[in-house]
């Protein structure tokens, strides 16, 4: 999976109706160390060998990007100038993507980094946001007037692909890739597709609902879509591969998060200030992953693909701390 700042999931599981749905054992939390001086730190994304990887904030706002190991030690990852660095995803072979200043970078499991070129005639900033396994990289980028565009790097390869917009519309923007070379995210606040040919596809917004987001894509070609109303009330659901529509059972107020190989989904509830990290059953029921000692809020922000493991946050007035839940 992938760091998911404002994301909201859906999972393809296989439920027969009616069928009772499991105890799900709370999770143990577990603090990761941080960097001396930060004052805000977050985990974003782990992979199948539970190496975890996020950002420090020190009080003079800049950001680090950070590794932890499974068992728990953080390493800063190289930057490639005194700004800020942040680590957005790891895939399972050790290979890090995020940003050091205004341009997207790729971090080697060698140690060495990358540098993502930009979109010819587009200022940036760039960011990547995710890595599939075979290396392809997506990302998003912006213009002079602020349009943004999203776009790809394939495998073993720093040279850019634009991912257009939908027809009649204006900018794309990625969220996630699969390992077929799938991307999803939205065009316009519609939620939309990328083929590995780099044709967009429009989801088909069920009526009433006027935005919508796919916020990320499983091995199977199966996205994960949340549709809003004018008014903002939410609805969750898959988008498969044949393009199948499937309402998934969730709270109206639930913020999906993402979901593991397995099926388990963490989200989120909000609050009137921050949110409170949770699962979600296959019956639409939900339980609290739990904070820290003296913490009064959580965010879940990636699974691993086994479902027992999350990774994010657990903060209070005085701070974010990065947190691993273990089932």
């Amino acid at each position: 999976m992938r760091f998911r700042r404002t994301a909201v999931l859906v999972c393809a599981l296989a439920v027969t109706a009616g069928m009772a749905t499991p105890a799900v054992a709370a999770p143990k939390i577990v603090e990761l160390p941080t960097l001396p001086g930060a004052t805000y730190t977050y985990a974003y994304d782990v992979n199948s060998a539970g190496v975890v990887v996020g950002e420090a904030y020190f009080p003079d706002f800049t950001g680090r990007a950070l590794r932890w190991t499974r068992n728990g030690q953080v390493t800063e990852l190289p930057n490639l100038s005194p700004g800020n660095s942040s680590a957005t995803a790891i895939n399972n072979n050790g290979t890090i993507v995020g940003w050091s200043g205004n341009q997207a970078v790729q971090w080697n499991t060698d140690g060495t980094i990358k540098v993502l070129s930009p979109l010819p005639g587009w200022i940036g900033p760039l960011r990547a946001v995710d890595i599939a396994d075979n290396g392809t990289v997506v990302g998003n980028t912006r213009d002079a007037d602020f349009k943004g565009r999203a776009v790809r790097y394939p495998a073993h390869s720093t040279v850019i692909e634009e991912l257009p917009p939908l027809p009649g519309r204006v900018e794309s923007f990625a969220m996630d890739i699969n390992s077929s070379g799938t991307v999803v995210g939205d065009s316009d606040t519609h939620a939309a597709r990328w083929g590995p040919d780099g044709r967009a596809e429009a989801f088909p917004t069920p009526p009433t609902y006027s935005n919508s987001r796919a916020v990320t894509i499983d091995r199977r070609g199966t996205a994960l879509v949340t549709a809003w109303t004018p008014g903002g009330a939410g609805s969750h659901y898959r988008w498969t591969a044949t393009g199948r529509v499937i309402p998934l059972p969730s709270p109206a107020d639930f913020l999906l998060q993402d979901v593991s190989d397995t099926g388990r989904i963490i989200g989120a509830f909000p609050d009137s200030f921050e949110r409170h990290a949770a699962t979600l059953a296959p019956d639409g029921t939900t339980k609290e992953l739990g904070a820290l000692p003296g913490d009064i809020y959580t965010m879940g922000n990636a699974i691993n693909a086994t479902g027992d493991l999350v990774v994010g946050y657990s903060g209070s007035s005085n701070g974010r701390r990065p947190v691993v839940w273990r089932f």
